[in-house]
Protein backbone atom coordinates (compact mmCIF):
# COMPACT_ATOMS: atom_id res chain seq x y z
CA UNK A 1 0.00 0.00 0.00
CA UNK A 2 1.43 3.62 -1.40
CA UNK A 3 2.06 6.44 1.66
CA UNK A 4 -0.98 8.08 0.02
CA UNK A 5 -3.41 4.71 0.38
CA UNK A 6 -1.93 4.11 3.91
CA UNK A 7 -3.19 7.90 5.00
CA UNK A 8 -6.40 7.45 3.10
CA UNK A 9 -7.65 4.15 4.60
CA UNK A 10 -6.58 5.50 7.95
CA UNK A 11 -8.65 8.47 7.61
CA UNK A 12 -11.65 6.56 6.84
CA UNK A 13 -11.59 4.18 9.43
CA UNK A 14 -11.92 6.92 11.60
CA UNK A 15 -14.37 8.83 10.20
CA UNK A 16 -16.64 6.06 9.63
CA UNK A 17 -16.85 5.31 13.47
CA UNK A 18 -17.37 8.75 14.16
CA UNK A 19 -20.38 9.33 11.42
CA UNK A 20 -21.97 6.08 13.21
CA UNK A 21 -22.13 7.34 16.62
CA UNK A 22 -23.36 11.12 15.27
CA UNK A 23 -26.93 9.56 14.92
CA UNK A 24 -28.53 8.87 18.04
CA UNK A 25 -32.11 6.99 18.99
CA UNK A 26 -33.60 7.05 22.29
CA UNK A 27 -37.34 5.44 22.76
CA UNK A 28 -39.91 7.14 25.27
CA UNK A 29 -43.00 6.03 26.68
CA UNK A 30 -45.78 7.80 28.58
CA UNK A 31 -49.41 8.06 29.18
CA UNK A 32 -52.40 10.51 28.55
CA UNK A 33 -54.27 12.13 31.52
CA UNK A 34 -56.83 9.54 32.65
CA UNK A 35 -56.71 6.22 30.02
CA UNK A 36 -54.01 5.41 27.50
CA UNK A 37 -50.94 5.21 26.90
CA UNK A 38 -48.08 6.31 24.13
CA UNK A 39 -44.69 5.49 22.86
CA UNK A 40 -42.59 7.37 20.16
CA UNK A 41 -38.64 7.72 19.01
CA UNK A 42 -36.70 10.75 19.09
CA UNK A 43 -33.78 9.99 16.57
CA UNK A 44 -30.86 12.67 16.50
CA UNK A 45 -28.42 13.59 13.92
CA UNK A 46 -25.99 16.52 14.12
CA UNK A 47 -28.11 18.08 16.53
CA UNK A 48 -31.52 17.89 14.57
CA UNK A 49 -34.06 15.85 15.50
CA UNK A 50 -36.62 13.74 14.26
CA UNK A 51 -39.86 11.84 16.42
CA UNK A 52 -40.48 8.71 14.78
CA UNK A 53 -42.66 5.96 15.56
CA UNK A 54 -45.27 7.94 17.61
CA UNK A 55 -47.96 5.32 18.67
CA UNK A 56 -50.66 5.17 21.51
CA UNK A 57 -53.24 2.76 22.84
CA UNK A 58 -56.30 2.13 24.77
CA UNK A 59 -56.78 6.14 24.56
CA UNK A 60 -60.42 6.51 25.70
CA UNK A 61 -62.89 8.88 23.34
CA UNK A 62 -66.60 9.13 22.75
CA UNK A 63 -67.80 8.27 19.71
CA UNK A 64 -71.57 9.40 19.19
CA UNK A 65 -72.87 8.77 22.82
CA UNK A 66 -70.72 5.84 23.41
CA UNK A 67 -67.44 5.70 25.45
CA UNK A 68 -64.52 3.79 23.19
CA UNK A 69 -60.95 2.98 23.07
CA UNK A 70 -58.65 3.71 20.35
CA UNK A 71 -55.24 2.49 19.48
CA UNK A 72 -52.57 3.77 16.23
CA UNK A 73 -49.53 4.81 14.96
CA UNK A 74 -48.18 7.59 12.56
CA UNK A 75 -46.07 5.77 9.69
CA UNK A 76 -44.04 9.11 8.87
CA UNK A 77 -41.44 12.03 11.10
CA UNK A 78 -42.29 14.89 12.58
CA UNK A 79 -39.59 17.04 12.85
CA UNK A 80 -38.56 18.20 16.33
CA UNK A 81 -36.96 22.24 15.92
CA UNK A 82 -36.26 23.91 19.57
CA UNK A 83 -37.37 21.01 20.93
CA UNK A 84 -41.12 21.66 19.55
CA UNK A 85 -42.50 19.01 17.68
CA UNK A 86 -46.56 18.81 15.84
CA UNK A 87 -47.73 16.38 13.40
CA UNK A 88 -51.41 15.37 11.31
CA UNK A 89 -52.21 11.82 10.27
CA UNK A 90 -55.47 11.57 8.58
CA UNK A 91 -57.70 8.27 7.86
CA UNK A 92 -59.03 7.63 4.27
CA UNK A 93 -62.31 5.58 3.42
CA UNK A 94 -61.19 3.28 0.22
CA UNK A 95 -62.16 6.27 -2.38
CA UNK A 96 -60.18 8.31 -0.60
CA UNK A 97 -62.31 10.70 1.60
CA UNK A 98 -60.93 11.81 4.58
CA UNK A 99 -63.04 10.20 7.57
CA UNK A 100 -60.89 10.70 10.74
CA UNK A 101 -57.68 11.78 11.94
CA UNK A 102 -55.40 12.86 14.65
CA UNK A 103 -53.08 15.41 15.81
CA UNK A 104 -50.06 15.81 18.09
CA UNK A 105 -48.41 18.54 19.96
CA UNK A 106 -45.49 18.54 22.27
CA UNK A 107 -42.11 19.93 23.89
CA UNK A 108 -39.07 18.34 25.32
CA UNK A 109 -38.02 19.68 28.06
CA UNK A 110 -34.11 20.49 28.76
CA UNK A 111 -31.93 17.89 27.46
CA UNK A 112 -34.31 16.06 26.41
CA UNK A 113 -34.96 14.61 30.12
CA UNK A 114 -38.79 14.57 29.20
CA UNK A 115 -41.42 15.52 27.31
CA UNK A 116 -45.29 16.63 27.38
CA UNK A 117 -48.00 18.51 25.32
CA UNK A 118 -51.85 17.49 23.92
CA UNK A 119 -53.13 14.87 21.44
CA UNK A 120 -56.21 14.73 19.52
CA UNK A 121 -58.47 12.00 17.86
CA UNK A 122 -61.37 12.48 15.49
CA UNK A 123 -63.72 10.85 12.90
CA UNK A 124 -63.41 7.26 12.37
CA UNK A 125 -60.56 5.28 14.26
CA UNK A 126 -58.70 2.07 13.25
CA UNK A 127 -61.00 -0.17 14.85
CA UNK A 128 -63.81 1.28 12.77
CA UNK A 129 -65.77 3.38 15.44
CA UNK A 130 -67.48 6.03 13.81
CA UNK A 131 -68.03 10.25 15.07
CA UNK A 132 -65.96 10.15 17.47
CA UNK A 133 -63.54 13.20 19.31
CA UNK A 134 -61.16 12.64 22.08
CA UNK A 135 -60.87 16.60 22.87
CA UNK A 136 -57.58 17.64 23.57
CA UNK A 137 -55.83 15.28 25.85
CA UNK A 138 -52.30 16.60 27.81
CA UNK A 139 -49.72 13.49 27.97
CA UNK A 140 -46.19 13.20 29.28
CA UNK A 141 -43.62 10.83 28.16
CA UNK A 142 -40.09 10.24 29.74
CA UNK A 143 -37.12 8.40 27.66
CA UNK A 144 -36.65 4.77 28.33
CA UNK A 145 -32.98 5.30 28.19
CA UNK A 146 -30.71 7.83 29.18
CA UNK A 147 -31.86 11.26 26.72
CA UNK A 148 -29.60 12.13 23.60
CA UNK A 149 -26.69 14.43 25.43
CA UNK A 150 -27.85 14.18 28.76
Amino acid sequence: MTGRAAVLAATIALVVPAAAQSAASTGYAGAFAGEGKLSFTLKTRKGEGKLKEWAWSALRLTCGAKSQTTSGRYLFSMEVRHRSFSGRAVRRSNSGAVVGGAKVWGKFTHAYAAAGGQFRVYGETPEGHENCESGLVNWTAEPEVAPPGG
